[in-house]
C-alpha cells in the first residue's frame, strides 16, 4: 500500500517506512518495480524458479545503500522505462554471476539474431534442440521452422557446453599442474640423468683418439659400418669386435665412475683392559 504527500508509506505487511527513506522509495516504486521484472523476464526467457530467484535479486539490488539506484532518477523519462533498463543491467549481472561472461561464436553473430538465441538457449542455458525450438516459438514469440531451426544449428557447428560443479568437487578435481611430489621426482630423475651424462663425458676421455672417432661416426655421424671402414680404409668385420670392445670399455668406466662407494665406518678407540680403571670393570 502507498499514500501521497508526507505520510509514511506502509508496506503489504503493515510495516511503515519514513517519508524520503529508501524503503519508502522502494515501496512507492514496487507495481513499475514488479512490472519491470516481468517485462524483463518476459523478453528473455526467464520463468519458473529462475524468474523467482531473478526477481529477488533485483529487489535487494534496489534497496541497497539505501535505494541508491532509485534515487538517481531524475524524471527524464518515464520511472517505467528507467526500472526497465535497471532491471536489464542486473539480468547481466545475474547471468555473468551464474554462468560467467557469456560471449557469442564468431558463427552465431555473422548469422544473425535468430542463431544467437539458438546458441544461447543450446550451449548457454544447456537446452536440448527441442526445448529450445520450443522456446523461441512460445516465449521469445518467434516462427520458426524445425528445418530453419536444425539449418542454423548445422551452421553454428559443435560448442562444448558449460559444466557446473560443486564448490567441494572443484576442491577435488585433479589439477594439470605437476604435485609438489612429482616436481620432486623429477628434479631427482634430472639430477641423476646429469650425473650419468657427466660420468659417460668423463668415460669417454679415457679413451683414445681412434676409439672416440669410431663412436662419433657410429652414433653421433650415424653411418653404418660400411663408410666408417669406406672412411677409414679398413674392412668392416674388424669395426665390429672394436666397436664392441669400446663400448664395453666405456661401460665398465662409466659403471666404476657412478658406483656410490659404502661409507667406511666410523673407527671406534677400545682402551686396553689395563687403562680402565678397576671401578668401571
Amino acid at each position: 500500500m502507498r499514500s501521497s504527500g508526507s505520510q509514511a508509506v506502509s508496506d503489504d505487511d503493515g510495516d511503515q517506512a519514513q517519508p524520503g527513506s529508501g524503503r519508502a522509495l522502494f515501496l512507492d516504486a514496487q507495481e513499475d518495480i514488479d512490472e519491470a521484472i516481468s517485462s524483463v523476464c518476459g523478453r528473455n526467457g526467464l520463468y519458473g524458479a529462475d524468474r523467482d530467484d531473478f526477481a529477488s535479486t533485483v529487489r535487494l539490488r534496489l534497496l541497497e545503500d539505501d535505494s541508491a539506484v532509485l534515487r538517481k532518477f531524475q524524471g527524464r523519462c518515464r520511472r517505467r522505462t528507467f526500472l526497465v533498463a535497471v532491471v536489464s543491467n542486473c539480468l547481466s549481472d545475474y547471468r555473468n554471476s551464474r554462468w560467467g561472461k557469456w560471449r557469442p561464436s564468431a558463427a552465431a553473430k555473422s548469422l544473425g539474431r535468430l542463431a544467437l538465441l539458438i546458441e544461447e538457449l543450446t550451449v548457454r542455458d544447456g537446452h536440448t534442440g527441442a526445448e529450445a525450438l520450443e522456446l523461441i516459438r512460445t516465449q521469445h514469440g518467434l516462427a520458426v521452422s524445425d528445418d530453419e531451426f536444425d539449418s542454423i544449428r548445422a551452421q553454428l557447428g559443435r560448442r562444448p557446453k558449460r559444466r557446473f560443479v560443486e564448490l567441494d568437487e572443484v576442491f577435488n578435481f585433479p589439477s594439470s599442474e605437476p604435485s609438489p611430489e612429482d616436481l620432486a621426482l623429477k628434479s631427482a630423475e634430472d639430477w641423476v640423468q646429469k650425473e650419468k651424462m657427466r660420468a659417460i663425458r668423463t668415460a669417454l676421455q679415457d679413451l683414445g683418439h681412434d676409439d672416440k672417432l669410431l663412436l662419433v661416426m657410429r652414433f653421433r655421424d650415424e653411418r653404418t659400418m660400411g663408410e666408417i671402414g669406406d672412411a677409414l680404409g679398413v674392412e668392416p668385420k674388424p669395426l665390429y669386435r672394436r666397436l664392441n670392445r669400446v663400448l664395453r670399455e666405456v661401460k665398465g668406466l662409466f659403471e666404476n665412475r657412478t658406483r656410490k662407494p659404502r661409507p667406511p665406518m666410523p673407527a671406534t678407540r677400545v682402551e686396553p683392559l689395563a687403562a680402565q680403571e678397576p671401578g668401571n670393570l
